[in-house]
């Protein structure tokens, strides 16, 4: 090798290495290797991806109280014979989050994707961690779709009775008028 292009040597006259390569197995416990994705039959589309977290960002959105979180990450991906699939772009959003998400780490996210999109998900597993991260604070969105429909089906009731009492006719009883001498 080029004396130019060798790593940086440490004290222990060795180069940089990433923590879990240098502490003994015994000590970190046996590495898990996630198993590489299967291939869909239809590429486009796909129900269950597994691949490593990268460019892991968070942030605030809105100026409600709490305001919305917004996870956001690259899952790139690789086949069986180890060649790099497409990578996924996810989006998590939430008022809070259970569980963690860091950069590197191995994911399993159950959602459908289609190429060319980004993965909106509200629950992912940290195969890192074992953690499942899930995102907290919205309802499904047909729970919200519903309570809209019904929200508005009261009002356009209200308004149909408003309407209905105001061309209503009105019935008057005449009292009999008495009048009394003095």
């Amino acid at each position: 090798m080029n004396e130019a292009h060798r790593e940086p040597a440490s004290p222990a006259g060795q180069g940089w290495r990433p923590r879990e390569s240098v502490l003994p197995e015994a000590i970190v416990g046996p590495k898990r290797v996630p198993e590489p994705d299967r291939v869909p039959a239809d590429p486009g589309a796909s129900d269950v991806l597994v691949g490593v977290a990268r460019a892991v960002h968070e942030r605030s959105e809105g100026a409600s109280d709490p305001p919305k979180i917004v996870w956001t990450f690259r899952l790139e991906r690789y086949d069986a014979a180890g060649n790099r699939l497409q990578p996924v772009p996810v989006e998590m959003r939430g008022r809070s989050f259970e569980g963690a998400i860091s950069e590197g780490d191995t994911l399993e996210v159950r959602a459908r994707w289609r190429e060319g999109t980004t993965l909106r998900a509200s629950r992912a597993t940290n195969l890192t961690t074992g953690a499942v991260v899930q995102a907290k604070g919205y309802g499904s969105p047909w729970l919200l779709l519903g309570l809209l429909v019904a929200g508005l089906a009261i009002v356009v009731v209200l308004i149909v009775i408003g309407i209905h009492e105001t061309n209503k006719p009105r019935h008057t009883q005449q009292r009999p008028t008495t009048f009394q001498q003095a």
